[in-house]
């Protein structure tokens, strides 16, 4: 009998023994990770619910065009700034598409910075630099009351503002934002009239995904 209560005895201390030591290396693992934590290291990665590394606003622009966030893996930091590329794009759009409205209303504000881009990710608060956030409303703004003769300078003025975003992000390809946001006017015939066949083509039909001309 006292043998059993002592084989008993010993199974127990072993048990104890392992759970602290698994204990122990528990705690130690957690004070790693902490500490890791507050000098801002760890991977971070983009999930689903994370789409752009947990930044919006100035920060996420920073990000672009400075450097990545600390800990991020190079491919899931390339997935973030394809899905930022849509963002941006998105947000130069909503830009104009305030000053069209307030041309039509008659009327010239502060163009909202940052501003929420709904994205297909989700809702983002986005910010860009003041100067083409205001060049790219006042083209906006424009376009509404410009006369035709005018209106190559708005595209101008236009396209400059959105290459210059598209280049401070690193993204040396860009759309021609005029094609995008300012599909010109059909030519008169008489103008297409001494063309030849395809040149007149071109000229006549709108640029794809442009909305139908009167």
């Amino acid at each position: 009998m006292d043998g059993i209560l002592l084989a008993v005895f010993v199974v127990g201390l072993i048990i104890i023994l392992i759970l602290l030591i698994y204990l122990v290396d528990r705690v130690n693992q957690i004070e790693q990770e902490t500490r890791v934590l507050k000098k801002g290291g760890g991977p971070r990665p983009a999930s689903p619910g994370d789409p752009y590394a947990g930044l919006s606003g100035r920060k996420l622009w920073d990000a672009m065009t400075e450097h990545p966030p600390s800990g991020i893996d190079a491919a899931e930091w390339a997935n973030v700034r394809q899905r930022f590329a849509l963002a941006l794009q998105l947000h130069i759009e909503s830009i104009f598409e305030e000053g069209q409205r307030d041309g039509h209303r008659g009327i010239s504000v502060e163009p909202k910075n940052p501003r929420v881009i709904a994205t297909p990710e989700g809702n983002l608060e986005s910010w860009l630099p003041p100067n083409q956030v205001k060049s790219v409303y006042q083209c906006g703004l424009e376009c509404v009351t410009a006369a035709e003769d005018a209106l190559m300078g708005v595209r101008a003025s236009l396209n400059e503002a959105g290459k210059t975003l598209y280049i401070q992000a690193g993204f040396p390809q860009f759309p021609v934002q005029s094609d995008l946001l300012m599909p010109g006017p059909l030519p008169p015939i008489a103008a297409l009239v001494d063309l030849p066949l395809d040149e007149a083509v071109a000229a006549a039909v709108p640029p794809k995904g442009a909305p139908p001309r009167s």
